[in-house]
């Protein structure tokens, strides 16, 4: 309890002693994120720190927290984020809306596992009723009612208390009411009550039970905003969302600016990533100084966001002490590691002793690693290597320039053998085997054929067909030799 207590003070004072900016002033994406999507689940505090935030950067990074910590506190960790992320879509999808009170309920609580539709514009408004077996916090059976004022517009979560039950019937149907009601001779007959001409008895056990529910102050609260965690539920991360904020560069309300250069130096490179380093020289002039001993001194809080794309890429924070003596301005160094990219740097220098406070912003483009030049190709032995049989081929094949039954081959050169025989099929005949040249000049026994003495003979099912194409290529050079294939070996489609 105590650690919830000094939580929300944290929050509250550094949301207050910041410059908060309007709803309206938020840029589109954050302002439907505030007001349409995450609004049942945002406290007030968290909402106070979220408008003092000035950049995207840390509104993403502090958002990517919130989830952290709703997830924790909900007890779904990581699926809390995707459930309500599926809810968000279907309130779109059924209502066209997430802010009408049936989508508010919905991010809440979740779809309910009944829902009854009344449309008797004879004596009721339009009306909705959603039952849960069972709701945390709450309760079984629990039933809730929403109903359309004058059968226009967007239908609103009924409230007994303040509305009565004059809200659900329409005026033909209320008159109704009233008039049987002052009859006492009717008190005899209930079935004769105009909500009965609806022709369904459920209705008035439903606005009974939804009566009931709806009068408690704990349901109402409920469907209005996401109940809070139990007692100690998320507590770590809470402290973890309230230490983001001692990471803010924001600048506190009242503080007293000054000026400071800031620029950036590349140093060396350490794996993928580049050594880069921050320098800012901050004036002596109007800054408070501490004892520490017998030395005066002045302490800077240096705090950094180095972001990329819209998105936090680096944060830092660190604590300068120097002493004044004979010193005029005092130089601040700081050194990250980034990847190869282009980088945005916001960071905020304070007084430690005074509310003199400034914040500077630079851009950062790290290059990547160059790889060295590749050297350009050698003419001279490209033509000496032109038109060369390779040592591993002796003469030329037994078969070369001369015809088979159904086949011939021709000689070609490629670029990666000197020569390339290649077998055409002259016809297409059906004959399922082939008088090819001698087993001993192959260097392996082609898949789905089998060796005959000095023939081959197909084993596939395609008929008059060489690996099921039309060429065969003979190996040479370094590929006859090692007996793998190559390039060159490679077959060929096509006729």
């Amino acid at each position: 309890m105590r650690r919830t207590v000094l939580l929300v003070l944290a929050l509250l004072l550094v949301a207050g002693s910041a410059r908060a900016v309007k709803v309206s002033d938020l840029p589109a994406q954050w302002r439907k994120w505030l007001e349409e999507e995450v609004y049942p689940l945002i406290t007030v505090e968290q909402r106070k720190t979220f408008l003092a935030l000035e950049s995207d950067a840390e509104r993403a990074d502090f958002a990517e927290r919130l989830w952290v910590l709703w997830g924790d506190q909900y007890g779904l960790g990581t699926s809390f984020r995707r459930n309500y992320l599926d809810r968000l879509e279907q309130c779109r999808s059924e209502y066209s809306n997430t802010t009408e009170d049936r989508a508010r309920v919905l991010l809440i609580q979740g779809p309910p596992e009944a829902k009854k539709t009344i449309d008797c514009d004879k004596v009721f408004q339009p009306l909705e009723f959603w039952q849960w077996q069972w709701l945390e916090g709450l309760g079984q059976n629990v039933v809730i009612v929403f109903y359309r004022p004058y059968g226009l517009g967007r239908f609103k979560l009924w409230d007994p208390v303040v509305e009565g039950r004059s809200a659900l019937y329409n005026f033909g149907g209320w008159s109704a009411l009233q008039a049987w009601m002052g009859n006492s001779g009717n008190q005899l007959f209930p079935y004769t009550r105009p909500e009965y001409s609806c022709g369904d008895t459920e209705i008035m056990r439903l606005i009974e039970v939804a009566d009931y529910w709806l009068r408690d102050v704990q349901a109402r609260e409920a469907m209005q905003h996401a109940p809070l965690p139990p007692e100690g539920r998320g507590a770590a991360k809470e402290s973890a969302s309230a230490r983001f904020l001692q990471f803010s560069t924001v600048v506190p309300k009242g503080s007293s600016p000054f000026n400071f250069d800031l620029a950036s130096a590349l140093g060396s490179r350490r794996g993928s990533k580049l050594a880069v380093t921050f320098s800012a020289k901050v004036p002596r002039a109007g800054l408070e100084t501490n004892k520490v001993g017998d030395v005066d001194v002045v302490q800077l809080d240096v705090t950094g966001e180095i972001s990329s794309g819209g998105e936090m890429a680096d944060r830092f924070r660190y604590a300068f002490t120097f002493p004044t003596a004979g010193a005029t301005e005092f130089p601040v160094q700081i050194e990250r590691e980034l990847h190869p990219g282009k980088y945005h740097l916001r960071m905020k220098v304070q007084d430690g002793n005074s509310t003199h406070a400034a914040v500077k912003e630079i851009d950062v483009d790290v290059p990547a690693q160059e790889l060295p030049a590749i050297s350009p190709a050698d003419p001279k032995a490209d033509e000496a290597l032109k038109g060369k049989r390779s040592p591993g081929f002796r003469g030329s094949p037994p078969w070369s320039g001369r015809r088979w039954r159904g086949w011939s081959s021709t000689s070609t050169p490629d670029r990666c053998s000197p020569r390339t025989v290649r077998l055409t099929r002259l016809s297409s005949t059906s004959a399922r085997s082939r008088a090819l040249p001698p087993l001993s000049r192959w260097p392996w026994t082609p898949a789905g054929w089998r060796s005959t003495g000095s023939s081959w003979t197909s084993t596939s099912a395609a008929r008059g067909s060489l690996f099921g194409s039309n060429r065969l290529e003979w190996p040479t050079g370094r590929a006859a030799r090692s007996g793998h294939r190559s390039r060159s070996t490679s077959l060929l489609t096509g006729s």
